[in-house]
């Protein structure tokens, strides 16, 4: 019996490392179904708020997708502030234009990207002018 101890107490750190990696797999995969659903929520908001096709907020996923490569971002980071910026009724142009300034700014003060959208919302609305902190103009 003291053998069987012996050989069972030698095993415990295979099936530790064991359940382990059987565990952070599954939290892998259950963090990217996760994150996959929010994005698609988004994209789903978008193409609610714009009336565009799946094709078309497809075609604009792709674009995220660049801009959040281009930001070091998440491309769900990208399409949840674009939401935001889309309700204001603000074209595709302005809306990306927004985005890239909101994530530098959320970058730069270290705060999230949400409360950098609505930062940024709330000057341009109170200076009346919409497009100048925007693009410089």
């Amino acid at each position: 019996m003291m053998d069987e101890i012996g050989i069972a107490l030698k095993r415990i750190p295979t099936w530790f490392i064991s359940m382990t990696l059987y565990v952070q797999t599954m939290r892998f995969f259950t963090q990217g179904i996760a994150y996959v659903n929010d994005l698609n929520k988004a994209l789903t908001e978008i193409s609610v708020v714009t009336g565009k096709s799946q094709q078309q907020v497809d075609a604009l996923g792709v674009e995220y997708q660049k801009l959040a490569y281009q930001m070091s971002v998440t491309t769900k980071d990208i399409a949840r502030a674009s939401v935001e910026f889309y309700r204001q009724g603000l074209t595709q142009e302005e809306v990306m234009e927004r985005v890239r300034v909101a994530t530098q700014y959320a970058k730069i003060s270290n705060i999230e990207f949400g409360r950098s959208s609505e930062i940024l919302t709330a000057t341009v609305n109170s200076m009346n002018v919409p497009n100048c902190i925007v693009t410089g103009k």
